[in-house]
C-alpha cells in the first residue's frame, strides 16, 4: 500500500524507469560511458514518457501485486513495429544516457534485440558505450568499426547489437564484453572500460 508499490504507485504506473529523471537528478545517472552523471534528455527515456508514448500494458511476475514490467510497441518513426517486454531502468540508461541516446524508440530496438540474440541488455549497452567513447578520442576509427560509433547515433547503437548479437565485424570483438574487447583493441583501451 506504500504510494511507491500500490496500484497507481510510481512503480506500477512508470515500472523501474521512474528512476531515470530521480537518479538523474542526484547526478548519478552513468552518461557517455561514465563520463558524467547528469544527461540533459532523461526526461525523454524516463518511464513516465514511456507511459505517454510506447505502452501499452503493466504486467507483473507471477503472484508479484505491483506489475512494474512493461510491455510496450512503436507505432510509428523508423522502428515502427518494435514490440517487447521489460524495458527497465537498467535498459534505458545503458542504451540511452551511457550512449548519449534519447530515442525511446530506439532504446526499444535495442531491448527487442537483445532478447532475440539472448544478450544482457546492461552489458551490451555498457560495452557499446566503451566502444563510443574509444571512437570519440581516436582510439577506434569509423573505418575499422564499420560504423560511426559515436555517442548519440541511434542508429550505429541499433546496428551494434545487431553485430553483437551475429558476433558479425566489429560485433565479434565487441561480444565478450569491455574488458575482453580492451585487451583486444589495445591502444589503452583498457582504461576506458567499466
Amino acid at each position: 500500500e506504500g504510494d511507491l508499490t500500490k496500484r497507481g504507485g510510481r512503480l506500477n504506473a512508470y515500472g523501474t524507469s521512474f528512476l531515470m529523471n530521480i537518479i538523474n537528478a542526484s547526478g548519478s545517472l552513468p552518461t557517455r560511458n561514465f563520463q558524467s552523471g547528469t544527461f540533459k534528455d532523461a526526461e525523454r527515456i524516463s518511464g513516465e514518457r514511456m507511459a505517454e508514448t510506447i505502452l501499452r500494458k503493466r504486467k507483473g511476475c507471477y503472484r508479484c501485486p505491483i506489475g512494474c514490467s512493461r510491455v510496450i510497441k512503436v507505432e510509428e518513426g523508423k522502428y515502427a513495429g518494435t514490440e517487447g517486454e521489460s524495458l527497465e531502468y537498467e535498459t534505458t540508461w545503458s542504451f540511452g544516457a551511457n550512449c548519449g541516446i534519447s530515442d525511446l524508440t530506439a532504446l526499444a530496438r535495442a531491448n527487442y534485440l537483445c532478447s532475440e540474440y539472448g544478450l544482457d541488455t546492461i552489458s551490451t549497452g555498457n560495452t557499446i558505450g566503451f566502444a563510443m567513447e574509444l571512437m570519440e578520442g581516436g582510439i577506434i576509427s569509423p573505418e575499422e568499426v564499420g560504423l560511426n560509433l559515436t555517442f548519440g547515433n541511434d542508429e550505429a547503437m541499433v546496428r551494434m547489437v545487431e553485430l553483437i548479437g551475429k558476433r558479425e565485424g566489429f560485433g565479434e570483438v565487441l561480444a565478450d564484453g569491455t574488458k575482453v574487447a580492451a585487451r583486444k583493441i589495445g591502444k589503452g583501451a583498457e582504461y576506458y572500460a567499466m
